[in-house]
């Protein structure tokens, strides 16, 4: 970029808005303006294996992709492209003259506001945590299917041999023997899973992702979480399967020590997909997250001089490592069933449970919303709570645990189990599985589940104190699982 370019656009007073001030943020990849309420981003003319920016016309294409991408999941924050043409006297927006540069136009949001700052001063919620995942459900289901036929076990295993090339040229820093063991676990895994991925492509589950899915790039704009920043620049890295999308979340909120945050994520969105199956790939996913950022790591240490933030990168790559062969190793099955009349703390102590454990939590209310095809706080009408409704949600619960149970995963159910043939049932899966079982009945008195019920919000339960007082005539027959007494809980259940 010429200096004559940049002293304009450092000017104030060049910019259609007049703002009172401008700030220069660069990246290996653009120089970012920010303008008061406007952020103008230049892409450089700049040539990478995996990006390309190098000629004005390939500049003009990404800047018109990044636009149309991110406005699926940040529409309002996305002004559209803009172009700085020369003039007699210098630069001008728009215009007749020659084109300079091409400017991907922004609502500017306040810094402290993207999910990775909220996330180090400890003001991220989980309400928030909720609200972006059912954001990234929807954008999922309905963003661009790849029809050029992929396969979900060649994409990945590529991936990990990518990786497993940068980490050999990096063995002075990281031990060969531990990358070395990573690249073999994954592909053996990739192996072992092969008819599953292969067949999730087939089914439509590789798309255009997002592709940069990590605390940086989601922000709150006017109080509402958004996806901003997608890849643009290069399919491979983007067009993926969506949970391979997901895991780059859930793998940033590990490394943050956010481990509740990355399973609340991951459950709740299992639970509005009904993706269980995908659990026995999702280690091998999120390893190959963190293997990338290990890698890249290394590479950001080698092109800085000081020797602190050096450092500090050698130091984020080793933990990036331990972690990723953290997620390969074996994990111990169980299976816990919560039941309890509504308004008893089921919800509440399952939650609190798996925060604790990394447990995979499959609740009847949510799985009685997907079968009827809506969303979790939709209240459904008097119909989908007939008998045979809730038969058709216990057959979706038998049959959703047991997969989580064979990928490896701890369970916990969170259903009302008033009838003891579906106590019997989950407790026969256990068995099934060969998997240690524990049964826990809630039994709270009925004032305090009524105050509860009362009180609920934003749930997926359409429970309301009729059907709680309802269900004190329900014939439970013998309870043998271990007897909880209102658990001490005063959340909705």
């Amino acid at each position: 970029m010429s200096h004559n370019l940049d002293q304009f656009l450092l000017n104030p007073a060049n910019y259609p808005h007049k703002p009172a001030t401008v700030e220069k943020i660069e990246t290996h990849g653009a120089i970012v303006y920010l303008c008061g309420s406007r952020a103008y981003k230049m892409k450089k003319p700049v040539a990478y294996p995996y990006m390309d920016y190098s000629t004005l016309e390939k500049r003009a294409t990404f800047c018109a992709r990044e636009i149309e991408l991110n406005r699926r999941t940040a529409p309002d924050l996305y002004v559209g492209v803009e172009t700085l043409n020369k003039t007699a006297e210098g630069f001008a927006w728009g215009g007749s003259g020659d084109i300079a540069e091409y400017f991907v136009v922004m609502h500017c949001f306040d810094k402290g506001a993207t999910f990775d700052v909220l996330a180090a001063e400890g003001k991220l919620t989980p309400a928030q945590m909720q609200a972006i995942t059912a954001k990234i459900v929807h954008f999922h289901q309905t963003a661009e299917i790849d029809k050029t036929g992929l396969k979900g076990a060649e994409i990945l295993a590529n991936t990990v041999k990518g990786n497993d090339a940068m980490f050999a040229s990096y063995a002075e820093f990281l031990p060969r023997e531990q990358t070395e063991a990573l690249t073999t676990a994954s592909l053996s895994m990739i192996s072992t899973q092969q008819a599953l991925l292969n067949n999730r492509a087939e089914n439509g589950k590789i798309r255009q992702c997002h592709g940069d899915l990590h605390l940086q790039n989601i922000c709150l704009y006017n109080d509402d979480p958004l996806l901003f920043d997608c890849i643009e620049f290069n399919d491979a890295f983007a067009v993926i399967d969506v949970l391979y999308d997901l895991a780059f979340l859930l793998m940033d909120l590990d490394k943050r020590g956010l481990p509740q945050y990355a399973t609340l994520v991951r459950n709740s969105y299992l639970a509005q997909t009904g993706e269980y199956e995908a659990l026995a790939v999702l280690p091998v996913m999120l390893a190959t997250r963190a293997a990338i950022r290990s890698h890249v790591s290394i590479a950001i240490m080698q092109s800085i001089p000081d020797a602190d933030t050096q450092a500090f990168f050698f130091q984020d790559a080793k933990a990036y490592l331990a972690q990723a062969l953290s997620y390969l190793k074996p994990q111990t099955a169980s299976l816990t069933a919560i039941g309890g009349l509504s308004g008893s703390g089921k919800s509440t102590l399952a939650a609190a449970t798996a925060a604790e454990n990394g447990a995979v939590v499959i609740r009847s209310d949510s799985i009685r919303k997907r079968l009827a095809g809506v969303s979790e706080t939709t209240r459904l009408a008097p119909e989908s709570y007939t008998k045979e409704a809730s038969a058709a949600v216990y057959k979706a619960l038998y049959s959703d645990t047991e997969i989580a149970l064979k990928a490896g995963y701890a369970v916990i159910v969170d259903a009302v189990f008033a009838a003891e043939e579906e106590r019997t049932a989950i407790e026969a899966l256990a068995q099934r599985c060969g998997v240690p079982f524990t049964g826990i009945w809630l039994d709270t008195p009925l004032d305090v589940a009524l105050e509860r019920l009362a009180t609920r919000t934003g749930d997926a339960s359409d429970a309301t104190a009729t059907v709680r007082k309802a269900q004190e005539a329900l014939v439970t027959g013998n309870i043998a699982w271990g007897m909880q007494r209102d658990a001490g809980l005063k959340k909705s259940a």
